[in-house]
């Protein structure tokens, strides 16, 4: 069973959603390790005019974390936009919120979060 800390009490808590995974209540990694592959990241970066700065402050400030992959990745999502990680902490992925997509949007909604 994955433990962490527990962030929040999402009222879509264990609701799985499309392209997305399912909502959890808890931070399954502490920190930012690195990158799964640094040439995806690095071109999504470019593509989508994003800091590492920005990165960490989605890490640090989800509305919602979704599990994905059984617990091989981990979504977070924020007001500012999105990340995947992996089980370890590398980053495999990054965007603005202006890129969520409708299963985002739809899991934001569901737990009471407009932006």
């Amino acid at each position: 069973m994955d433990e962490g800390i527990i962030y929040q009490s999402p009222i879509n808590q264990g609701k799985f959603y499309p392209r997305v995974g399912q909502i959890i209540d808890y931070v399954p990694i502490y920190h930012l390790r690195g990158y799964y592959d640094i040439d995806h990241v690095m071109q999504r970066c470019v593509e989508r005019s994003l800091q590492w700065q920005e990165i960490e402050n989605i890490f640090n400030t989800p509305l919602l974390i979704a599990r994905q992959w059984n617990g091989e990745r981990y979504l977070y999502i924020s007001r500012t936009g999105g990340i995947v990680l992996t089980a370890k902490g590398d980053l495999v992925t990054a965007w603005r919120k202006e890129d969520h997509d409708p299963d985002v949007l739809h899991a934001l909604d569901d737990a009471g979060y407009t932006l």
